[in-house]
């Protein structure tokens, strides 16, 4: 994971972990044990709770952990039920701060705020779900064998060593992706779009690079940080289903009518599952996604690439599509690389 992302998502982790790891100490001091509660753990410190491997592993592995909290469970009046509490106190917290962060984006805060409260919003529902994996030193280890029969609960264990390299692994080779994206998709669903930094579009912008009345839309144009003057980019975003046809017909059309021209796609397809001229990549987090890049030219304007980014986990499902327009006139290294290869 490249640095910035990783420092983007530090907040989130951080705030989530702490009041995950200071909801396992409450509550099991409320229900008798106060072995956590002797160690300081009641706390919204963050320092109190971050493991410095685990906040190492943020960096490295995408993901992170706190330390965990100490639960004797022989201090407990009923041992089965009061750990199984004090362990599902921790994802209970996350999904508590989920609410609440959720409940906020709808307030429109500006965009600096809105982007954390949205992050803090799915790195505890990650957290919530991903601490249910019965895997030590996860609270899903304590968890299940407090609620299938037969089975014991244990506060440590002896593995814990060996069960934490194998939990690295998993996380190394993505194998968990299968519980995190459809944690995702169902997340992002309840996010509202954002509000649109800019619209209706500003003066001066070329008509070929117009948005759909329905959705909205983000514009861009360079002429200060450019050397060339009349260069724009365009985001706007639907939820339409994939393949997203009338997106694509609308663009299509409005290019047509410019007296634009399409050239062929260079685009290799290299999966039978996605629509002809689409792509299936994934991005830094290994969240896959449709891309398609189009290249339209006009003899007098210069050319203009578009870019579409279709975000999914499950393809039959609505979900956010992307799509970016770079106008290149003359003037442009692009330009003169696509007319003289």
């Amino acid at each position: 994971m490249n640095l910035d992302l990783a420092l983007f998502l530090l907040p989130g982790l951080v705030i989530g972990l702490t009041l995950h790891e200071c909801s396992h100490a409450l509550a099991a001091a409320l229900l008798g044990d106060r072995c956590a509660a002797r160690q300081g753990r009641i706390s919204l410190n963050p320092f109190r709770h971050l493991s410095f491997w685990g906040t190492l592993a943020l960096f490295v592995l995408g993901f992170g952990w706190g330390k965990p909290v100490p639960v004797n469970l022989y201090n407990f009046r009923h041992p089965k039920r009061d750990f199984l509490l004090t362990s599902l106190a921790g994802p209970a917290a996350n999904l508590l701060l989920c609410a609440v962060s959720l409940g906020l984006v709808y307030l429109n805060f500006p965009w600096w705020i809105d982007s954390q409260l949205r992050m803090i919003f799915l790195i505890n529902a990650m957290l919530a779900v991903f601490n249910l994996v019965p895997i030590p030193p996860l609270d899903g280890s304590r968890i299940w064998p407090c609620v299938i029969p037969g089975m014991k609960p244990v506060a440590t264990g002896k593995w814990s060593l060996i069960w934490m390299i194998v939990l690295v692994y998993i996380l190394m080779s993505g194998k968990i992706s299968g519980i995190i994206h459809p944690v995702l998709e169902s997340a992002i669903q309840l996010l509202p779009h954002r509000t649109p930094l800019q619209q209706p579009r500003p003066e001066g912008f070329p008509l070929e690079l117009v948005a759909p009345q329905d959705v909205q839309a983000w514009y861009w144009s360079y002429p200060e940080n450019s050397p060339d003057p009349n260069q724009f980019e365009l985001v706007f975003r639907s939820e339409e289903s994939f393949p997203p046809d009338s997106l694509l017909t609308f663009l299509r059309g409005n290019l047509q009518r410019q007296g634009w021209t399409q050239r062929k796609s260079d685009v290799v397809n290299p999966d039978s599952s996605a629509p002809p001229g689409w792509t299936i990549e994934a991005d830094d987090n290994d969240i896959p996604f449709y891309s398609l890049q189009e290249t339209w030219f006009k003899k007098e304007r210069g050319l203009v690439l578009v870019d579409l980014s279709h975000y999914f986990v499950n393809p039959n499902k609505p979900s956010t599509l992307a799509v970016e327009l770079e106008l290149f006139t003359p003037a442009t290294i692009e330009y003169q690389s696509f007319i003289n290869p």
